[in-house]
């Protein structure tokens, strides 16, 4: 897959260019599908298969949500949409001259000038243009008369839920990984450098690694998770606190750091990957040390219990 930021680097050799258009922040079940059928028309016609998004996200340009946490780095995004079969991968420039051009101008300089688009794939809710101007109905009437075809793709239900990055959001912040998950279609993650914490898991017998995580980056609900990490190539079971470390002090800032089960590793200046696999309990202040000792004990065992009773997800290791 090839990754442009301008239009000027774009191909334009091939007769038939596809292109699915959407934020795609987290890159969920329903953006899988409209980028599958995407790839499929693509190859259907020999052709080139786009993914169209901007970057950075509109709300935040247009400064409707200062405080939006995101589901993927624009590293995650990529490789996401890279494993399903993209041929380009076009994060277009977002910033207020494009968010005032009119929908019109938009389907004509950019997606037909600039992509030579012959069949665009959109969510049944997607707007672009001026003031949202733009919407499907819009698409419709006007990428006729340029030779292209638009496919609006319906709506994706779970269990009569709507599929929707928001919902999964939602979900994490609950501490609800198993539905956030399956919205999504792979166990949620988190990345970052380990860096060096307060020793104090070592001095009580379960060393933790402490990621330095991306801000920006939505962290789940404060407690304790089942967790795999990614060292490498390797995956290993582990368990993930995410939260404030109340029986060590107060006002400390929220953290993630995980303990491997049944291996010590150096992990200090590597990045790791951590999967979120399920909640164990919410996050709780402790008398004293003695008592959080027998907890993460607790926490231990109840993680390898479920991480060994649980194989329906395959986890794929993430590459740069």
């Amino acid at each position: 897959m090839k990754v442009i930021n301008n239009l000027a680097d774009f191909p334009r050799e091939s007769n038939f260019v596809a292109v699915a258009m959407g934020n795609f922040d987290g890159v969920h079940r329903g953006h899988q599908k409209l980028i599958q059928q995407m790839v499929a028309k693509a190859h259907q016609e020999n052709g080139l298969a786009v993914v169209f998004t901007f970057h950075p996200h509109p709300l935040l340009v247009l400064k409707k949500k200062n405080n939006l946490l995101f589901l993927n780095t624009q590293e995650e995004k990529e490789w996401l949409i890279r494993s399903l079969g993209t041929d380009i991968y076009f994060p277009f420039p977002f910033d207020q001259k494009i968010a005032e051009m009119m929908p019109e101008n938009f389907v004509k300089d950019i997606l037909m000038d600039g992509l030579g688009a012959k069949a665009i794939f959109i969510g049944y809710n997607f707007t672009f243009g001026r003031k949202a101007m733009g919407d499907p109905e819009l698409l419709k009437s006007l990428c006729p008369s340029y030779g292209c075809e638009v496919n609006v793709v319906p709506e994706i239900k779970i269990d009569d839920i709507h599929v929707s990055s928001s919902k999964i959001r939602n979900f994490l912040k609950k501490g609800n990984i198993i539905e956030a998950n399956r919205f999504l279609g792979y166990p949620y993650s988190l990345s970052g450098m380990v860096v060096p914490g307060q020793q104090l898991g070592r001095k009580l017998g379960f060393p933790t690694a402490n990621l330095n995580i991306m801000p920006g980056l939505l962290t789940p609900e404060k407690g304790v998770y089942a967790v795999k990490v990614q060292v490498g190539d390797q995956l290993f079971d582990g368990v993930a606190n995410v939260g404030n470390r109340p029986t060590i002090g107060d006002n400390l800032p929220e953290n993630v750091e995980v303990h491997l089960l049944n291996k010590n590793l150096d992990l200090y200046d590597q990045e790791i990957r951590v999967f979120f696999m399920e909640k164990l309990r919410g996050e709780k202040k402790f008398s004293d040390l003695s008592e959080l000792t027998f907890q993460v004990q607790a926490d231990i065992s109840a993680a390898e219990e479920y991480l060994r009773n649980r194989k329906d997800w395959k986890i794929t290791c993430h590459h740069k």
